[in-house]
């Protein structure tokens, strides 16, 4: 049925989200997206450790978790981010009296 990556892959998931709660990382909104490009950079490691044949498909996998990750990123509002200088917050952790 599954494969084994998949089941560890699909077992590993809900572990990183609960580690995330647990610790706080999930405090700072960047914590998903940059979790889903490293994952994107694993696909094209293992890609080119597998062979020539399968870079062309897993670079375009990448290539949509990348973009998935910096648009769902971008700010909803098309307001000022947290940290540049309309806000007053000189870090992205603070937060404008």
């Amino acid at each position: 049925m599954f494969s084994t990556p998949v089941l560890i892959g699909v077992g590993l998931a809900p572990a990183i989200v609960v580690l995330g709660r647990l610790s706080g990382l999930d405090r700072d909104r960047a914590l998903y997206p940059t979790a889903l490009i490293v994952i994107a950079a694993y696909y094209v490691l293992f890609a080119t450790m597998g062979g020539a044949q399968a870079l062309p498909g897993e670079l375009i996998a990448a290539t949509v978790f990348i973009v998935i990750a910096v648009v769902g990123f971008a700010p909803a509002s098309g307001g000022p981010r947290r940290g540049s200088p309309a806000t007053g917050c000189s870090t992205s952790w603070c937060t404008p009296a």
